[in-house]
């Protein structure tokens, strides 16, 4: 990611955290509409998940422009999610309700540029959290 990219999601990410609850609520609901066997995944009431997530969003995001200083913090975030029976595969289900979601909420606002944007940060992060993934299945194997 470039820095404009950065500061485009991160502008998009000012936008969306005046209604980030709603926002991330949105996001759990087309990821289950998507792939429904997901919500057996989560035990926690929906508001927890939705405030879970924006907090996570708000931390990741803001950070951007320094995220060798969190990279830790989300790989540890993916280690912790193999414990709750994540796959690789459930990424590719969650870019597409974010992407789904952000056209929602963004409408007009989301043009090719910033929809590139969100993709490639995306990307990075869920990266990060595939390596403690990884590295869980491994120390699980072992």
């Amino acid at each position: 990611m470039n820095e404009q990219q950065i500061d485009l999601v991160q502008r998009a990410w000012d936008q969306l955290s005046y209604n980030r609850e709603q926002f991330t609520h949105d996001i759990y609901s087309a990821l289950f509409r998507l792939d429904p066997s997901l919500h057996t995944m989560f035990s926690l009431p929906p508001e927890r998940l939705a405030q879970n997530l924006a907090r996570t969003l708000n931390t990741v995001l803001t950070s951007l422009h320094d995220l060798d200083s969190i990279r830790f913090i989300i790989v540890s975030l993916g280690a912790q999610h193999y414990r709750y029976g994540v796959k690789p595969e459930h990424f590719a289900v969650l870019k597409a309700a974010l992407t789904e979601v952000l056209q929602q909420h963004l409408g007009k606002r989301l043009t090719p540029e910033l929809a590139e944007a969100w993709s490639q940060a995306y990307d990075l992060i869920a990266g990060l959290m595939l390596e403690g993934l990884a590295q869980a299945a491994k120390q699980q194997a072992s």
